[in-house]
Parts: structure tokens; C-alpha cells; sequence
């Protein structure tokens, strides 16, 4: 649940990595499942782990069930990536570092989150 605790987080849950009790804990299936209808799609799901990008798990639920709602799937993303850039420029005898910490979401999009100048 890290994501959802850090002021950088939007709230949803890595659907390749959670905890499958993390997961279960969601809601938004079809009110018309029954426990057996509801352990299939658990079942299929964390044996189609890892989706590879949005659109994967959008096809997963699309043949499970094309009733359950858009709401449902919003809760989940299924990559994410951080990463660290390191800089080192020397002028004369001095020099300068900055590290940055970057985050790509799902959509590629980058996201400066950090920037620090080490002396």
C-alpha cells in the first residue's frame, strides 16, 4: 500500500505486484456473482499476472466480463517505473553533482519528483 501512502501516489494499486488480499479488497465487480463466478476471476486473474501495460488487463477483463465497470479496472495500474539520473559536471577544480528522481507512469509520461544539487 505504499503508493497509496506517499504524497506522490494517485491512489491506485500495481496490480502485477499487490498482495493478492490487497486486490480482493477492492470493490466493483458485478453485484450478480456468486462466490464460485467470483473465485474464477480471481483465479484467471493472478494466473494472467504480469500484464504487460494497460491495455493487457483491459483485454483480460473485456473477455472475462465485458459488464464489469470501467471504475473497476481505474483502481489498478500495471507498471510503473522510477528511476535516478546522475549528473557530473567538473568545472576547474570544482565539482557538481544533481541527482534526480524521475517517475514514468503507465502512459509514459515523466514526472520530476526530486531534484538535489551533492556538492
Amino acid at each position: 500500500l505504499e503508493d497509496l501512502l506517499t504524497v506522490h501516489g494517485d491512489g491506485r494499486v500495481n496490480l502485477n505486484t499487490a498482495h493478492e488480499g490487497v486486490i480482493r479488497a477492492f470493490s466493483g465487480l458485478p453485484r450478480g456473482y456468486d462466490s464460485d463466478r467470483i473465485e474464477d476471476f480471481y483465479g484467471r486473474l493472478f494466473s494472467s499476472r504480469p500484464f504487460i501495460g494497460v491495455a493487457a488487463f483491459t483485454n483480460f477483463i473485456v473477455d472475462f466480463d465485458w459488464q464489469i465497470q470501467r471504475s473497476y479496472t481505474r483502481q489498478f495500474l500495471t507498471a510503473t517505473s522510477w528511476f535516478r539520473i546522475v549528473s557530473e559536471a567538473t568545472a576547474g577544480e570544482m565539482v557538481c553533482r544533481l541527482e534526480a528522481l524521475v517517475f514514468r507512469d503507465v502512459y509514459g509520461d515523466c514526472h520530476l519528483l526530486r531534484i538535489a544539487e551533492i556538492p
